[in-house]
C-alpha cells in the first residue's frame, strides 16, 4: 500500500509539473467566463395567483369567491369536480362488474345445486332462490344502475339494438336482456312449471343457458364494446335487407328507402357514439390510430353515400349505385374485423377500459387526501381574510389552484399508466389519443411520485425550487445553482477531454519515449504501476472538478445570488424527498466526476492497447464524439440503453431529466441535446449503475491484463 501511495504521489507531482496543466486551468476559466455569454435560461412559470384591483387581503378573498373572476374558486372547483367524476366513472364501472359478477356466480352456484338436488322440498326452495338470483342478475344487467351518472356512455347500450351472443344475427336492446336468460327467468317464475321441468329443460345435453349467462355477463361488463358490435351486426342486417330489396326491383322501393334510412340511422348512431367515446375527458375505450381513423373515415364516406336528395330517392339506379359504393367501401368488413375480438396485448382492435380495483382504490385515497387538503386551505383562506399582509392569502389561494392542477394531473397520469401497463410499447404507442404516443413509463411514475408527495404533504410546487435544468431556471429568479449546473456541464467536457489525453500520455506517451521502462526495472509490480497512474489521474480529475465547482459557485453567487428554497428530488421515480439545493449540487458534481472517470477507464484501456500515442489519442477522442452523436441519434431506443452513453450522468435519476429535456433552444438547446440523455421506460438507477460498473470493470480488466503481459 505504501509503494502505491509513493508511486501515485510521484505521478501526481509529475502531472502538475506539466505546462499543459496551466493551459487546462486557463481553458476552464475561459469556459466559465464564456458560459456567462451563452447562459440564457428559460424563466420558470410563476404559479402565484393575482387579481386586478386586489389591494388587500379582503379584496383578494372576495375575488377568489367571485365566480365571474378569472382564477376564481369556482374555476378550480370545476377542475376538481371533473377529476372526481373520472374516479367515480371507473369506480362505477368496477361496481357494475363486481355486482354483475357476484349475481352471475350466485346464479351459477344455485343452478348447480338445483340441478343435482333430489329432495323435493329442498329443490323447490332452491328454485325460489335461483329465481331470485336470476332476477337480481337481469335487473342489474338491464339498468346498469351503477353507471347512471354517465348516460352518454351507456345510451347506445340501453336504447339502441345491441347484439348479445348465441342469438343468431338478431339484435336486442341491452335493457331487454338476453332472450335465453330472460326466458329462463320467466319459466322459473311460472308456477305451472314444475321444478323437474325447470331442471330437465335447462340441464339437458347441448343446452346453452350457462353460455347465455356468461355472454350476458360479458355484454353487461363491456357494454361499450358490445354496443359497437351490436351496431355492426345491426348494419349488416339492414344492408342485407337493402341489398335484397334492390335486387328485387323497383316494386320494393318503399322497403329500399326504409332500409336506406335504417342504415343511415345505424351508422349515425355509431359515429356519434364513437365521437362521444373519443372526446370523453377520460379514456373509455382504446383503439389503434389506424383503426380509429379508418373507421371514422369510412363511416363519414358511408353516410355521404347514403345521403340522397329527394330527387335521387325516386330513381332505382341511384340505389343500385349506393349498393355498389357500399360494397366497394367494405365498411361491413371493417366493422366485422374490429369486433371479432377485444383488445389484448397481441390484438389491438377495440377494448373498453377497465382499471384494476387496486388502482381505483389508490385514486379514492388520493381523493380523500384532496378533500382534506381542500378544507384546510379554504379554512386558511377564511382566516386570512383580514390579514394585514396580502402575501399570505395569495399563497393560500395559489395553493388551492395548485391543488386542483396537481390532483387532476396525478389522476390522469395514474389512468394512462394503468392502461399502458397492459400493453407493450409498440402497441400503446399506436393507440389513439390520451398521450399514448409519447408515453414514457419512467416519466409518468416520476410525475406521479412528485404529485403524490405534494398531496400527501399539502405542499405544492410553489414551496419548492424546480430540479436543476440545463436551460431552465429552478426558481422564479435565476440563481447561482442554475449557473453552476449549466457551466459544470460544459467544463466537464473540457476536463474529460484533458483527462483522457493525460492517461494516454502517462501510458502510451511514456511507452514511446521509453521512460516507462525506468519504472518497470524498479521493484514494483506492474499492477501497482498502472494503479498509481490511474489514481493520479483520478486525483487530477477530482482536483479540477473542485477547482471548477468553487469558481462557478463564486461567480454565480456574485452575479445571480443564492437560493435557499429546497428542491423536491425524486430518486428512481419512486421516492420523493426535500433537499437543499447545495446538497443536491454536490450530488450532481459527484455524478459528473463519475462520468469523467468512466472515460478515463476507457482511455486507460485504449492507451495500453495502442503503442502509438497519436493513434490512442485519436481513438479516444473519436469514441467520445461518437458517444455524443449516438446520444442525439438513438437516445430514445431500447438497444441504446445497453450501451454506456445512456447510462452515464446518474444525476438524472434524482428527478432532473424530464425537467432538462423540456426546455432549451438556440445554442443552449443544441448543447443540451448532446450532453443530456433521457431515461428510457426500461431504465432505473440500479440498471444504469450496474452497466456503469460492468463496463468500467471490463475496461480496467482488459487494461490490467494487457499491461501485465506486454513486452516493453
Amino acid at each position: 500500500m505504501g509503494s502505491i501511495f509513493k508511486l501515485t504521489s510521484a505521478e501526481f507531482k509529475k502531472i502538475f509539473k506539466r505546462p499543459s496543466i496551466f493551459v487546462m486551468a486557463v481553458l476552464l476559466v475561459i469556459t466559465i467566463l464564456s458560459s456567462l455569454a451563452i447562459f440564457n435560461p428559460t424563466a420558470i412559470t410563476d404559479p402565484t395567483i393575482t387579481y386586478d384591483m386586489a389591494t388587500n387581503s379582503s379584496d383578494y378573498y372576495d375575488s377568489f369567491y367571485d365566480e365571474n373572476k378569472i382564477n376564481s374558486k369556482k374555476e378550480f372547483d370545476d377542475t376538481l369536480n371533473k377529476t372526481d367524476k373520472v374516479i367515480r366513472y371507473y369506480k362505477s364501472l368496477n361496481d357494475n362488474t363486481i355486482k354483475l359478477t357476484n349475481y352471475y356466480n350466485e346464479v351459477i352456484s344455485c343452478g348447480e345445486k338445483l340441478s343435482t338436488e333430489n329432495n323435493t322440498e329442498i329443490r323447490h326452495s332452491l328454485r325460489k332462490e335461483f329465481t331470485t338470483h336470476l332476477g337480481n342478475f337481469l335487473e342489474a344487467y338491464k339498468s346498469l344502475e351503477s353507471l347512471a351518472e354517465f348516460p352518454e356512455l351507456t345510451e347506445l347500450a340501453l336504447t339502441k339494438p345491441t347484439y348479445i351472443g348465441y342469438t343468431g344475427n338478431s339484435s336486442y336492446y341491452l335493457s331487454q336482456g338476453c332472450t335465453g336468460v330472460s326466458s329462463l327467468y320467466e319459466d322459473c317464475k311460472n308456477e305451472s312449471k314444475t321444478d323437474t321441468e325447470i331442471v330437465n329443460t335447462y340441464n339437458v345435453e347441448g343446452n346453452k343457458y350457462k353460455e347465455h349467462l356468461k355472454s350476458t355477463l360479458n355484454s353487461g361488463t363491456n357494454f361499450v364494446y358490445t354496443s359497437i358490435k351490436g351496431a355492426a351486426i345491426e348494419f349488416n342486417s339492414f344492408y342485407s335487407s337493402y341489398s335484397d330489396s334492390v335486387i328485387s326491383g323497383y316494386s320494393k322501393i318503399d322497403k329500399i328507402q326504409e332500409s336506406c334510412k335504417n342504415m343511415t340511422l345505424c351508422l349515425t348512431n355509431l359515429k356519434n357514439y364513437l365521437d362521444t367515446l373519443m372526446k370523453s375527458e377520460f379514456p373509455v375505450i382504446v383503439m389503434s390510430n389506424d383503426d380509429y381513423h379508418d373507421l371514422n373515415n369510412k363511416l363519414t364516406e358511408a353516410l355521404d353515400i347514403l345521403d340522397l336528395s329527394e330527387y335521387e330517392m325516386g330513381i332505382r339506379d341511384n340505389y343500385v349505385n349506393v349498393k355498389h359504393s357500399l360494397e366497394l367501401l367494405n365498411i361491413r368488413g371493417l366493422l366485422d374485423s374490429l369486433t371479432q375480438a377485444e383488445t389484448s396485448t397481441d390484438n389491438t382492435r377495440i377494448s373498453q377500459v377497465h382499471l384494476d380495483i387496486s388502482v381505483v382504490s389508490d385514486m379514492e385515497i388520493l381523493q380523500t387526501t384532496k378533500n382534506n387538503n381542500s378544507n384546510d386551505i379554504l379554512n386558511n383562506i377564511k382566516e386570512l381574510k383580514g390579514d394585514e399582509s396580502i402575501s399570505n392569502i395569495s399563497t393560500a389561494v395559489t395553493n388551492y389552484s395548485l391543488l386542483s392542477s396537481t390532483y387532476s394531473t396525478i389522476i390522469n397520469d395514474i389512468v394512462i399508466s394503468s392502461i399502458a401497463s397492459k400493453y407493450n410499447k409498440d402497441t400503446y404507442s399506436n393507440l389513439y389519443g390520451y398521450e399514448f404516443k409519447d408515453f414514457n413509463t419512467y416519466q409518468y411514475n416520476e410525475r406521479i411520485t412528485t404529485n403524490r408527495y405534494y398531496l400527501n404533504n399539502n405542499k405544492y410546487s410553489n414551496s419548492f425550487a424546480s430540479n436543476f435544468s440545463f436551460a431552465q431556471d429552478s426558481t422564479i429568479k435565476t440563481n447561482a445553482y442554475d449557473y453552476m449546473y449549466f457551466t459544470l456541464e460544459l467544463c466537464t467536457v473540457v476536463i474529460m477531454v484533458f483527462a483522457m489525453m493525460l492517461v494516454c500520455s502517462l501510458i502510451t506517451g511514456e511507452t514511446e519515449s521509453g521512460t516507462i521502462k525506468l519504472l518497470l526495472v524498479r521493484p514494483y509490480k506492474r499492477s501497482k504501476i498502472i494503479t498509481s497512474k490511474l489514481l493520479a489521474t483520478i486525483f487530477f480529475v477530482i482536483t479540477f472538478m473542485l477547482f471548477t465547482s468553487i469558481l462557478t459557485f463564486v461567480g454565480g453567487y456574485f452575479v445571480y445570488g443564492l437560493s435557499s428554497t429546497p428542491v423536491l428530488a425524486v430518486i428512481n421515480a419512486t421516492t420523493a424527498f426535500e433537499i437543499s439545493p447545495l446538497l443536491l449540487m454536490i450530488i450532481n458534481i459527484i455524478t459528473l466526476t463519475l462520468d469523467i472517470l468512466f472515460f478515463v477507464y476507457l482511455a486507460l484501456m485504449i492507451s495500453i492497447l495502442f503503442k502509438n500515442y497519436p493513434a490512442s489519442i485519436t481513438c479516444v477522442l473519436v469514441l467520445l464524439i461518437v458517444n455524443f452523436a449516438l446520444n442525439i441519434l438513438f437516445g430514445g431506443t431500447f438497444w441504446y440503453t445497453l450501451l454506456p452513453g445512456m447510462n452515464l450522468h446518474l444525476f438524472k435519476y434524482f428527478g432532473n431529466t424530464f425537467v432538462s429535456m423540456g426546455a432549451g433552444s438556440g445554442i443552449a438547446g443544441a448543447i443540451q441535446s448532446v450532453l443530456i440523455t433521457g431515461i428510457h421506460s426500461s431504465m432505473s438507477l440500479l440498471f444504469s449503475s450496474f452497466l456503469y460498473a460492468i463496463y468500467s470493470l471490463v475496461f480496467l480488466a482488459v487494461a490490467y491484463s494487457v499491461f501485465q503481459k506486454r513486452d516493453f
